[in-house]
């Protein structure tokens, strides 16, 4: 048993759509020792609450807060009570635990976490959507409505909008534009939200929209309710080779607008022109992959902006981008979420049919929940269970011990060594234990009482 003392920073915030209710406790948890300092990660951990009707017009939340970090030993780590927003954070070192149940008022809950929704979102670069000729306009215009028949979000480059063309500009229905403009003759990036999808979220205000680059880059915020934060990037990079030092001005000013992994999904996407890869550009002439030019600049790129804020590119195999005598991926997907989302949910990028309109091929993600959770849920009386936890416990110990032992070697018909298991495949075989709970709980329900 570790007897350290744990300093513990608890930060606690609301949001007015929730109407009072907690969602979440952030603590960041420091274990000090007299040997030096041992940082452990952010915690966020759920919360039960409960809201007090009596009380109005502030809401009373009752908190109840315990867990157990593993440390050199096992640490019991009572969590003190959030402090209020308007009461500045403090530092609670006391080694007693305080008493089990807290309560506090507040009238303010901000989302602090990544949003945990589905979405299908488009990139595409138009090379002129808002052109001058309007047969050319027209053409356009169609392949974005096929577009947006497939996406909640579309992202678009090279609009050649300005303020006056985008506002007698008639969007696809049931869409709302925002706008970075460039000029007649280039740049220009746009974000097409669906309107059921957009009301979904908190309304947007002006400070939700920062233009990082007029004409070139531009941030998004969104915040849902309940479900956290989505934050979306659209850049539009220059192109050509003596371009090089604007490209690097350009992900220099996109880092510094990118959020923490910790409270948003961060999308990044655009057309970056530049191979990031050896094999993203292919010499039709010689049949020779010529990826390797750009190696400094992918290397830059993920120096600054990848690395540090946790992106990772999507990958899909196709090119995106074709002239006469090339074929490049310049059209991607960077996502910073956690890998434990692809537990419950599947992710697929592909690239759409090529159109006459634009050299560049729009390009689809989607991120899907792996089972309908409208319709499967754990009935709320069996969490309430008073067999619950200890049930639980029982049914996840068997599955783990099922997974992480074999019984005998098939060949040598000796017990097969115990294999390590990562965390993820933990909380896989916990989710499995609690469904499998549930379902015999269910079973249970249905069988008479004389025959159990």
């Amino acid at each position: 048993m570790s007897h350290y003392p744990a300093c513990l920073q608890p930060r606690c915030s609301t949001h007015p759509a929730h109407s009072g209710h907690l969602d979440s406790y952030d603590a960041t948890t420091t274990k000090k020792r007299q040997g030096g300092e041992i940082q452990w990660r952010p915690l966020l951990l759920p919360v039960s609450h409960t809201r007090d009707s009596s009380t109005s017009p502030a809401r009373i939340l009752t908190i109840h807060l315990s867990t157990t970090i593993q440390g050199d030993g096992q640490l019991p780590l009572y969590l003190p009570p959030p402090f209020p927003p308007h009461v500045p954070t403090q530092t609670r070192t006391t080694n007693e635990p305080p008493p089990p149940w807290h309560h506090y008022s507040t009238t303010k809950i901000t989302a602090t976490i990544p949003y945990q929704g589905e979405y299908r979102i488009a990139t595409w670069n138009s090379q002129g959507l808002l052109a001058y000729d309007i047969p050319q306009q027209e053409k356009k215009r169609h392949t974005l409505q096929k577009l947006c028949s497939h996406a909640d979000i579309v992202c678009l480059q090279e609009t050649h909008s300005t303020l006056d063309k985008a506002a007698a500009w008639t969007p696809p229905e049931h869409f709302t534009p925002f706008w970075s403009h460039g000029n007649t003759h280039q740049a220009g990036v746009a974000i097409l939200i669906r309107n059921k999808f957009l009301q979904d979220f908190i309304p947007i205000q002006e400070s939700a929209i920062t233009q990082i680059m007029e004409g070139r880059a531009f941030k998004l915020s969104l915040q849902h309710p309940t479900a956290g934060n989505l934050c979306i990037i659209n850049c539009y990079y220059h192109s050509g080779s003596d371009q090089k030092y604007n490209r690097q001005e350009l992900t220099h000013a996109v880092t510094a607008h990118i959020p923490r992994p910790q409270t948003h999904a961060t999308i990044l996407t655009g057309d970056f022109n530049f191979a990031e890869s050896h094999d993203d550009r292919l010499n039709l002439d010689t049949m020779i992959f010529t990826g390797h030019q750009d190696a400094t600049e992918s290397r830059r790129f993920q120096e600054t902006i990848t690395t540090p804020h946790s992106l990772r590119r999507v990958q899909q195999p196709n090119y995106t981008h074709r002239t006469t005598n090339s074929m490049s991926s310049l059209d991607r997907f960077c996502l910073n979420h956690h890998p434990y989302d692809q537990i419950d949910f599947a992710f697929h990028c592909t690239t759409l049919e090529w159109t006459a309109e634009s050299a560049h091929a729009p390009v689809l993600l989607t991120k899907r929940a792996t089972h309908n959770t409208a319709v499967e849920c754990i009935p709320p009386h069996h969490l309430k269970h008073t067999d619950w936890a200890q049930r639980l416990h029982w049914t996840f110990n068997e599955l783990l011990h099922n997974f992480t032992h074999q019984n005998y070697n098939d060949v040598t018909k000796q017990p097969r060594r115990s294999r390590s298991i990562h965390p993820l495949q933990k909380l896989a075989l916990y989710k499995e234990a609690m469904w499998t709970l549930s379902k015999q709980m269910q079973l249970e329900e249905k069988t008479p009482r004389h025959v159990l």
